[in-house]
């Protein structure tokens, strides 16, 4: 029989380069075709099965000392998990499931590794718990589809983020996800929001972050509960977004870095559009500037009820 060389049809294409197969899913919208997965199959255990994994990784890097060379990566349950796991070239280990016991690997001595993961793994969630400690770098979000961020970093204060490319994000909720991870500064500025309702406490306490979310579609977000509370260096520009669902940005601003020229673009912003009725706002230890927002911030107060906490009016 001759060799098989690809398959094709109209939404998936397979083919054989260099002796590995490489697949292409495509989608089709409003007449418009895009590849929107890419990836390799590897035959396994003398071709028993096939497993699919996208090819570009996920990086964690992590810091092991003598005393503990075991480390795990946390998962919620949630979604489907069909992922393979680089140990720093030590290893290689399958994950099914998000309390699968390849999650976890103990190295050969201490150091600096890379864990490379590839294919799905929709919550990472540290939550302050387990080896949230040894995490110090995401040099890399590669392909990860991030189908929910709900206390994924939170308190993993020895983590930075060196990644300059984005996750993609299908989320409704990153509620706390970087919760104080004081050393973070994410490169927020090429994130797609759209899909999230939920960023409650994201920044919380993040102290290093100083997120540009200037052209941000937050379009679709609900709860900005705490949002920046405490981020001594955040002041985003924030005069761009479009806020017609939130019902809540309590405690969003308190004791952040955001100074009285943003804060007024921010008041003007939400004056400029039709939002909800009885919102609470925190923007305690932030003044307003009465010449360039005091009239945006009285209407909030008197036509849309909201409920402001700030420093008042200079």
């Amino acid at each position: 029989a001759s060799e098989i060389k690809s398959i094709t049809d109209d939404n998936f294409t397979i083919e054989n380069i260099s002796g590995k197969w490489k697949f292409d899913v495509k989608q089709t919208v409003n007449s418009i075709t895009k590849v929107i997965y890419t990836g390799t199959i590897y035959f396994e255990n003398n071709v028993t099965g096939l497993t699919k994994y996208t090819s570009k990784a996920y990086i964690q890097e992590i810091t092991l000392g003598a005393e503990d060379l075991t480390y795990t990566i946390p998962c919620g349950d949630l979604g489907v998990y069909d992922a393979r796991i680089d140990w720093g070239g030590e290893a290689f280990t399958n994950v099914k499931s998000f309390n699968d016991v390849n999650l976890s690997y103990t190295f050969k001595s201490a150091g600096i590794y890379l864990v490379k993961i590839t294919g799905r793994m929709p919550h990472v969630k540290f939550n302050s718990t387990g080896d949230f400690l040894k995490i110090t770098d995401i040099p890399q979000w590669g392909d990860v589809v991030i189908e929910s961020g709900e206390f994924s970093y939170t308190d993993c204060r020895n983590l930075i983020v060196t990644a300059t490319d984005a996750p993609t994000i299908t989320a409704t909720s990153l509620d706390t996800m970087w919760q104080e991870a004081f050393l973070v500064n994410p490169k927020f500025s090429n994130w797609d929001f759209s899909t999230v309702e939920n960023l409650n406490n994201f920044l919380d306490g993040a102290n290093s972050a100083i997120p540009n979310f200037t052209n941000s579609d937050m379009s679709n977000v609900t709860n900005f509960n705490g949002f920046i509370r405490n981020a001594s260096l955040a002041n985003p520009n924030m005069s761009n977004w479009l806020i017609p669902n939130v019902t809540s940005f309590a405690n969003a601003f308190n004791n952040s870095g955001l100074t009285t020229e943003n804060y007024n673009g921010f008041l003007n912003m939400a004056f400029g559009q039709i939002v909800q009725s009885g919102v609470p706002l925190g923007a305690l230890g932030i003044n307003y500037t009465i010449a360039t927002a005091g009239a945006a911030h009285d209407d909030l107060v008197n036509n849309d009820l909201w409920i402001i906490n700030d420093n008042g009016g200079v």
